[in-house]
This record gives C-alpha cells, structure tokens and sequence, in this order.
C-alpha cells in the first residue's frame, strides 16, 4: 500500500488513479492520519434477474416463515 500525504495526492492525483487503476492501494493521509484510500473501482454485475415467475410457482408444503411462530426470547435479551 502506499501512503501518501493529501498536499502530495492533489499535485500527483492523475499518477494515484494511475496507480489505484493498476491495482495499488494508495491511502491519502491527513495529519499522519489515513481517512481514505484510493481503490481500483470494480464494476457491478448489472442488475438481478427478475425471479417473481419462479417465485410464484413453487410449491410451498408446512409452514412459511411468516406462518411459523416466533422463537421465545432468551433471558439475557429480555433485559434490554
């Protein structure tokens, strides 16, 4: 990882996103201190199938969760 102060990152910021693109980790200190880390973005998958057909046409048999009664508590979490 490299380590690098917030007044350096602005003069040096196209090489960092070079860096970051190329897989480096690059953490921006302020005051000695690293509140942020430049990363290599990784793309999302795309959006989740549609799966409301599969969904309906399964065959539930006993109970479903929202049928099923709810667990007790324990003693410990009744306390809060």
């Amino acid at each position: 990882m490299i380590e690098i102060s917030l007044t350096e990152a602005r003069r040096r910021l196209s090489e960092l996103l070079d860096r970051a693109e190329a897989g480096d980790r690059v953490a921006i200190l302020r005051r000695g201190h690293p509140p942020s880390e430049l990363v290599r973005h990784v793309a999302a998958r795309g959006p989740l199938p549609d799966i409301t057909e599969e969904v309906n046409t399964l065959d539930i048999q006993g109970e479903t969760v929202l049928e099923a009664p709810l667990p007790k508590r324990s003693r410990i979490l009744a306390r809060f």
